[in-house]
């Protein structure tokens, strides 16, 4: 609330229109009153679009009839011209409102994340931003009297930028100079990564990696040791149906025309002559397994011995026992 009241009483120092408006901006603190505005832009996480002050600063304007923007205290203030504010080779600014009567830059956050497809991460401190697409940082923001005013050095600096929040600056330099000497507790924690993996990692650039460091290893030896194929096996019934292999596959996610989901294969281990059960449901395997059973006793005169399965719980329930 005594933001919002610091607000007031700096909209009252301009002219005002009592007019209907298409644009919100949200409360800005009494310390903008003091900062050069052709300089600071103010990241609002409450405006829907970004206001220019500076119309000097305004890229290839174009007048804008009847338009205004809405204050916090319920009236207006007039839009003169928009255009487009470049503030660096990658951040540019399109449909900037200008406001002559404003006196200060407003950067409107969920219009610059929706123009450049990106993230802002905030923190007490300090916020970044920073591409969705690549995870590179492409600005930073610092905290002062309650806002966050984006960094013009930042947007030139291509280093990786120095936050100034202790919590986070400290486990990051707890990390460097304890973890990154362990190469082997890393080399557990990536997932057993060979050396040449964990050296591409910019987090081991100043760090000398060398396969010595993973001889004492006892985990990757076992987890890429490869197993040996299964023999070849030329056993066989011999007569058709005294062995027979059955399976049950399902369900899949899209359905046949007729509604099936579930299909029993069944494979003669003489003849290898293969039969496929369409099945809507899973317990319809007992009533092909009855058919198919009948079919082999009338067409081919012969009693199925033996049935050898995977041990699925859809041939043991009390139906399925009754049956064999």
């Amino acid at each position: 609330m005594s933001q919002h009241s610091q607000l007031l009483g700096l909209l009252h120092q301009s002219p005002i229109t009592q007019v209907n408006s298409s644009v919100n901006l949200a409360g800005i603190n009494s310390f903008c009153s003091f900062v050069d505005s052709s300089l600071q832009w103010i990241l609002d996480t409450g405006a829907t679009d970004h206001i220019l002050s500076d119309f000097n600063s305004l890229i290839d304007p174009i007048p804008v009839p009847s338009r205004f923007v809405q204050l916090p205290n319920g009236k207006s203030s007039a839009v003169t011209h928009t255009g487009s504010v470049h503030l660096s080779n990658d951040i540019s600014l399109s449909n900037v409102l200008f406001v002559p009567h404003f006196t200060h830059n407003l950067i409107s956050v969920s219009q610059l994340l929706r123009e450049m497809n990106c993230a802002i991460h905030f923190y007490p401190d300090y916020c970044f931003l920073q591409y969705l697409s690549t995870g590179m940082m492409k600005g930073i923001g610092k905290r002062s009297k309650g806002l966050y005013f984006l960094q013009s050095s930042s947007f030139h600096n291509k280093q990786p930028f120095s936050f100034q929040s202790s919590s986070l600056h400290s486990d990051v330099l707890q990390c460097k100079t304890v973890d990154l000497n362990k190469i082997t507790l890393w080399h557990a924690r990536l997932g057993h990564v060979p050396c040449s993996q964990i050296s591409r990692l910019s987090l081991f650039n100043d760090v000398s990696i060398n396969n010595d460091c993973l001889q004492s290893c006892t985990i990757c030896p076992l987890a890429r040791q490869t197993r040996l194929p299964f023999p070849s096996s030329s056993t066989c019934s011999a007569v058709p149906f005294s062995l027979i292999h059955i399976d049950l596959w399902g369900p899949y996610r899209v359905s046949t025309h007729g509604g099936h989901r579930f299909f029993l294969t069944i494979v003669d281990d003489h003849s290898r002559m293969s039969w496929v059960y369409l099945l809507k449901l899973k317990s319809d395997a007992i009533l092909s397994l009855q058919t198919f059973f009948n079919m082999v006793k009338t067409q081919f005169s012969a009693t199925i011995q033996v049935v050898r399965s995977d041990n699925g719980s859809e041939f043991f329930n009390s139906e399925c026992s009754g049956f064999f």
